[in-house]
């Protein structure tokens, strides 16, 4: 049975914090990406 390193409690909370952050920037591409695709519907509509 091989050890397991254990990370402490900063460890995981920074972990935890970046990659929270990798999400909500990925959320963001994806709003945004969502957003160019109405208003460009919402022209082909209005033509």
């Amino acid at each position: 049975m091989r050890r397991v390193n254990k990370r402490t409690f900063e460890e995981l909370v920074r972990e935890n914090k970046s990659k929270l952050l990798e999400d909500q920037q990925e959320i963001e591409r994806i709003e945004l990406a969502i957003e160019e695709r109405l208003e460009k519907r919402m022209l082909e509509k209005a033509e």
